[in-house]
């Protein structure tokens, strides 16, 4: 049983339930490494269930499901389940291995979709690891639909502590107001769809008109050389030997490199962070395709997710992207670093002249059941077999914690974040900095699976080059 809450789904949020087909699953996922030395009488498991349980809370909508409206003409409910249990989300991974094996596991369990009928994450603990004793380990994946991937970084803090074993949560007593005042019947549903559809009838000229300001904005933004050289428009990306349709599996790697150098590094081009990271995967993505036959020699598209300015702290997806061109058709390496970095400039410059936090409210306009069925015609039909891609890959980047985060008294060692995959753009790099690392973790598909390492591996080698190439001689 459930009640429904007053609130909908925003028409982003339903936008990604709603283009899940069988292959294109949009949850997040993160391996979550924890070094626990002492001798317990609890297992790791229902210490990490007795976490969840006293901080859920805090977590909107995590014990809420969706409810779809009917015909699916417009966004569904958040419905809170009434016999929600944590054992049904929360549950003992079948798993005996060691380290590069529960990377395999890691990348099977993201790819089985999360089951609607139910709120939209999983999680699995992984008591023991082989070769690393005192060790265990969290696999999680929540819907892209739930969170996007800074409120990600929220969520874990609701979870974490700050010190092994707190008197308290450092967040105080836990007051949320629990998603509705009761029941909704039917006569509340049918009027609030009803009231739903006639003021999207009102507003879709404002959007339009919206949209099509945005499009002239890009259109004037993108006259000069130099601005179209950087801000790429849509499905323009040059075909690659990785653009098709995906398969239904995920392979993940990760690798990470020190923070401090990393920095460093940025600092000494004058860069940020998310540009260096940006020019590294770059760097490697020439080599990675070269290796698989791409002849290269023209510039790949990066879809680049943007935090919108002022978010609340809601659960509700609150980004926009922008393409960023990676400058492969550059060889010198700074040249390249800082044609990046001018891009991923013009990028949040053109993202707050046109204000594109408010364009993600056209997403409003496409009735969920019509997103859905288009996004499974393209699945059916294999579509992006034969169209050039929307673009070549996605690299994100999270700043994460800078100290130590405990989980029911164990520590937690590394963070290892798996994002999502796109039609025709089969690789994902998620960058989140977590104490002295920043960690890269790598999504593919099936086409992937015998090659992922050695692309993280040129990841390594790229970033080793440059350090030795522009950093000082100590």
């Amino acid at each position: 049983m459930f009640n429904l809450a007053a609130k909908r789904l925003s028409g982003l949020d339903s936008g990604f339930l709603a283009l899940d087909n069988p292959t294109m699953h949009l949850h997040i996922g993160v391996l979550l490494l924890l070094r626990d030395e002492l001798q317990r009488e609890d297992s790791a498991l229902d210490r990490v269930k007795s976490q969840f349980s006293s901080r859920i809370d805090a977590m909107e909508n995590f014990q809420s499901r969706v409810v779809e409206v009917p015909l699916g003409i417009v966004e569904p409910f958040w419905a809170r389940v009434q016999d929600f249990k944590i054992d049904d989300h929360i549950v003992e991974a079948n798993f005996q291995g060691d380290f590069s094996e529960l990377m395999r596991y890691s990348g099977d369990f993201i790819s089985k979709p999360l089951a609607k009928d139910r709120p939209l994450w999983q999680v699995e603990v992984v008591d023991s690891i082989q070769d690393r004793p005192g060790s265990f380990a969290v696999i999680a994946k929540i819907h892209h639909a739930l969170i996007d991937g800074v409120m990600g970084i929220e969520v874990l803090a609701n979870l974490f502590d700050f010190e092994p074993n707190p008197s308290s949560f450092w967040g105080g007593d836990i007051e949320r107001e629990l998603d509705s005042d009761g029941e909704l019947n039917s006569i509340e549903i049918f009027t609030s769809i009803i009231g739903d559809v006639l003021n999207k009838v009102r507003e879709a000229p404002k959007i339009v008109d919206m949209l099509g300001r945005a499009a002239l904005d890009f259109v004037n933004y993108t006259k000069t050389e130099e601005n179209t050289s950087h801000l790429p428009a849509l499905f323009t990306a040059p075909r690659t030997p990785m653009s098709g349709s995906l398969t239904a599996e995920r392979v993940v790697t990760f690798l990470d490199l020190p923070l401090d150098r990393f920095k460093e590094l940025a600092r000494e081009l004058n860069v940020t962070v998310n540009d260096l990271s940006m020019a590294v995967v770059s760097f490697a993505l020439d080599r990675y395709l070269e290796m698989l036959g791409h002849q290269g020699g023209e510039d790949l598209v990066s879809m680049m997710p943007m935090s919108n300015p002022g978010r609340d702290r809601s659960t509700a997806n609150q980004i926009s992207a922008l393409l960023v061109s990676l400058g492969n058709s550059i060889s010198d390496p700074v040249d390249r670093i800082k044609f990046i970095s001018a891009a991923t400039k013009k990028a949040k410059e053109f993202h707050r002249r046109a204000q594109l936090e408010r364009v993600t409210s056209a997403t409003s306009l496409m009735p969920p059941a019509l997103t859905s069925a288009l996004s499974n015609l393209a699945h059916r039909l294999r579509a992006f077999d034969a169209i050039s891609p929307a673009f070549n890959i996605l690299i994100s980047s999270v700043k994460g914690p800078s100290s130590p985060l405990y989980l029911a008294g164990s520590e937690l060692v590394s963070v290892i974040p798996f994002g999502p995959l796109a039609e025709s753009v089969p690789l994902n790099v998620t960058v989140v900095s977590y104490c002295a690392d920043l960690v890269f973790g790598i999504v593919s598909d099936e086409r992937s699976r015998s090659s992922l390492d050695t692309f993280a591996n040129f990841i390594t080698a790229v970033f080793e080059e440059l350090s030795t190439t522009v950093l000082p001689m100590e």
